[in-house]
């Protein structure tokens, strides 16, 4: 298998708020024949007024072909978990998803070569990478999600999914198809491991006898650390060589055709489709939608790149501001639009044509701009207003 070059241009821009806090964002623009591309990754904002000093958000495009078979690879990484135990600082996490970028990839193309099933070639190439290196040369506290697409051949996408990032398809403007979060709250993750509301406890043999893990309701604790991820990378103390571990390495597969109304796809970390308020991802596509409307440049690659640029700023900043989001998280997006034939100026043309299912709906209306500087703290139990002495 040989590698092609993904040629990109990269910006770095703030994203700020009330004048008083900004958070750096990277951008970039990929070139692939038959797709427009752009990826956005920022730290955020912990609160209104204090970005996050961490990052642990990483995305990567790459393309290769092989016996005349051309694969191209979309990921999103979130890595999590390692807070020093002295400092209370986060420490690793980022390190495993930052390894992700070479070395996930590489493992997928590497089993590819012999594994004419994608979807088996997929399942051993992050099982074999997470069991010969992520749980092996990282500390046991520390892993990382991977959402990956991988387009074969321009007729087919192929999904895996692992943790609680995200990738939805869009198709005429309504969510065509979407992953599940791997994350216990998901009552199908639940059910592999028998725990629920009249059982909490799991209990695995490892060589050095049983562990137990305790379900809580969105998290299983370890003897030491908790986990809200169900699937990942890395992890160990929550897989320890056993034969069933409760947190697996092994992705949830999805094959998919693509057809020509299939002209978009975000994949996206949990702290852009994360919220509080009940929204799904069609919300999240019917706001992507409205913020593409509003683009009149005639370089489609900017009006991408700027769409991309303010729904992200929207999911980080209106999050906190519309008080359905009282936390920040590291955010991170590729939007990949699929041209099937089509110049980029039609491609995005149909895009602003699009109806989104919630277009008109109140906090989908509503934008950072319409609200005042001075309206709430960022806590909804705490609202000051910051005009009086």
């Amino acid at each position: 298998m040989s590698d092609i070059p993904v040629k990109f241009s990269e910006t770095i821009d703030e994203i700020s708020i009330l004048d008083s806090s900004s958070s750096n964002v990277t951008i970039r623009n990929y070139d692939l024949p038959g797709l427009i591309i752009a990826s956005i990754t920022t730290p955020g904002l912990e609160t209104l007024y204090k970005p996050l000093e961490y990052m642990e958000d990483f995305v990567s495009v790459s393309s290769s072909v092989s016996k005349n078979v051309k694969y191209e690879i979309f990921a999103v990484y979130d890595g999590h978990g390692g807070i020093d135990p002295k400092s209370r600082l986060k420490k690793g996490g980022h390190e495993v998803a930052k390894e992700c970028i070479s070395y996930l990839p590489e493992m997928i193309k590497e089993t590819l070569k012999y594994n004419n099933e994608i979807e088996v070639a997929l399942v051993k190439g992050f099982e074999r990478a997470d069991k010969e290196h992520f749980t092996k040369h990282f500390p046991e506290n520390v892993g990382s999600t991977a959402t990956i697409v991988l387009r074969h051949n321009n007729t087919t996408l192929y999904v895996a999914n692992l943790g609680d990032s995200r990738a939805v398809i869009c198709d005429d403007g309504k969510v065509a198809f979407e992953t599940e979060d791997c994350n216990w709250s998901n009552p199908k993750e639940q059910e592999r491991i028998g725990v629920g509301t009249k059982n909490s406890n799991y209990i695995i043999k490892t060589k050095d006898g049983e562990k137990k893990f305790i379900f809580n309701g969105k998290h299983l604790n370890g003897e030491k650390w908790n986990l809200s991820a169900s699937r990942s990378l890395g992890d160990y103390h929550f897989k320890l060589d056993s034969e069933e571990p409760p947190v697996l390495a092994r992705p949830i597969i999805n094959k998919i055709p693509i057809n020509s109304n299939m002209k978009l796809i975000l994949i996206a970390s949990d702290g852009i489709w994360g919220n509080d308020k009940g929204m799904a991802s069609e919300h999240f596509i019917s706001k992507f939608i409205q913020i593409a409307k509003k683009q009149t440049s005639t370089n489609i690659d900017e009006c991408l790149k700027e769409t991309c640029k303010e729904f992200v700023k929207w999911c980080i900043m209106d999050h906190l501001k519309l008080e359905f989001k009282n936390h920040g998280d590291n955010a991170s997006l590729i939007a990949i639009g699929l041209l099937n034939g089509q110049t980029k100026q039609q491609w995005f043309q149909d895009i602003q044509k699009w109806k989104g299912k919630y277009e008109n709906d109140e906090l989908i209306l509503k934008d950072i701009n319409d609200l005042d500087s001075n309206y709430v703290s960022d806590s909804g139990s705490c609202t000051i207003d910051f005009t009086k002495d």
